[in-house]
């Protein structure tokens, strides 16, 4: 191995390592259940594990994370090629530990599943089970694959939705251009211009011969979204700062190659030959599939790299002004009035995951709405809910259509339909 393949993985690793420390601390509530926002696990077997486990599980990754940047940081930089695989033999230990706890602490709550662990579980998976070639192509495919389908996933009717058409009205009107933001044409062409540019560069990545053109257009896209989001702009949260910071950083690291870039075709011939790079090209498959299953519906939207996208279900929950207040006293604050001459308080539990474990929401159906029904009392009348579901057609995913659901028995009915765990942890 060379000493430049020998910095790039050990740059990639450190990257890896830092933001998921960084990422938890910023997020810090949802890894150690010590909010009032409720953890759902991914099965029901899970329900009844007391929040200490989590506790020792979150503070034993953070040390496992931290232990491996302390090694590669001392040995890697004064390796030889020789030295480098052994030192990288005894890595795998802390890597392989690292990825068994992040992945206990996604079982035991769904709500964790966030785009960012869900990257650093692939990458670690990738590092413990392939070569280095093999690994720096299926590292490539991963990070691109991000991009692309984040953009196809927004293509539609209504593509300036949500956060596209805010992103842009916030850098129009940081650019005084404030009539411009609210012509409507413009936005939308606006927007359909900055997914066009999204998957273009996600393409761009693939191809060696585009590839630094395809570097220069993420991280300008990344540094224009820092500028949006950040506390000039937007203000949010802290851990999508920090994932837009870990892709500035990672995009060249991952693939400006000192040494040149073979063609694509080359690489994948490469990934496709001997046994192990058969593996190789199985997860290069599913690094594909498993995004393209969730874009037509059959698997969860953000590890599918739905970001940004109208695609997800909407849930709104709406209850009547009499058990507004029975709900817990902290979600109080994000229970709205209602309208003139209506009854109905929107509660936006959106909101309420930012509150309280610094994170968005999991966008998933069968998540929001075992929230609500764990939330709502017991004694809710049919006049006293009314939940709307949103929802994408499987295959015409710009395609949506609507459900409501009037009672609780309704809800609970409805959440025992999904195949993976709706109840919450009694904690």
């Amino acid at each position: 191995m060379s000493v430049a393949d020998m910095r790039q993985r050990r740059n990639m690793l450190l990257l890896q390592m830092l933001s998921e420390i960084f990422l938890i601390i910023a997020t810090l509530p949802l890894w150690t259940n010590t909010s009032d926002f409720p953890a759902i696990p991914l099965f029901a077997v899970f329900v009844d594990v007391p929040s200490l486990i989590d506790r020792l599980l979150t503070v034993s990754l953070l040390l496992c994370c931290a232990v491996t940047i302390a090694v590669v940081a001392r040995d890697f930089e004064e390796a030889n090629s020789c030295a480098a695989d052994k030192l990288w033999r005894r890595l795998r230990l802390w890597l392989g530990i690292a990825t068994l706890l992040g992945s206990l602490l996604v079982v035991l709550n769904q709500h964790r599943l966030q785009p960012w662990h869900w990257l650093f579980l692939l990458l670690n998976v990738q590092c413990l089970t392939l070569r280095f070639d093999d690994q720096k192509f299926s590292r490539r495919l991963t990070l691109a694959s991000i991009y692309i389908f984040a953009a196809v996933s927004r293509f539609g009717p209504d593509i300036d939705a949500r956060m596209s058409s805010e992103v842009l009205a916030t850098l129009l009107n940081m650019a005084g251009l404030s009539t411009v933001a609210r012509n409507e044409a413009i936005m939308f062409t606006g927007c359909v211009g900055m997914t066009l540019s999204e998957l273009l560069a996600g393409i761009l990545l693939l191809v060696p011969r585009f590839r630094r053109a395809g570097v220069a257009l993420i991280m300008t896209a990344h540094v224009t979204l820092l500028v949006a989001l950040g506390p000039w702009g937007l203000d949010h949260n802290h851990a999508v700062l920090i994932w837009n910071v870990f892709f500035l950083l990672a995009i060249p690291v991952a693939f400006l190659d000192p040494r040149g870039s073979a063609s694509i075709l080359d690489s994948t011939a490469e990934v496709m030959h001997g046994t192990k790079s058969r593996f190789a090209a199985c997860m290069n498959f599913g690094v594909i599939a498993f995004p393209l299953a969730g874009l037509l519906g059959f698997a969860d939207n953000w590890p599918s790299w739905q970001l940004y996208s109208p695609r997800p279900d909407v849930i709104r929950l709406y209850v009547s002004e009499r058990i507004a207040t029975q709900l817990p006293e902290r979600l109080r604050s994000h229970i709205g009035q209602p309208l003139p001459l209506q009854t109905w308080c929107s509660v936006r539990l959106d909101r309420w995951s930012l509150e309280e474990t610094g994170s968005p929401i999991y966008p998933e159906d069968r998540f929001q709405l075992g929230l609500a029904a764990a939330l709502l009392p017991d004694d809710a009348a049919e006049n006293d809910v009314r939940i709307i579901v949103d929802t994408a057609d499987n295959f015409a995913w710009w395609r949506r259509s609507s459900m409501q659901i009037t009672s609780l028995a309704d809800l609970r009915e409805h959440c025992e339909s999904f195949y993976l765990n709706t109840r919450v942890r009694p904690e």
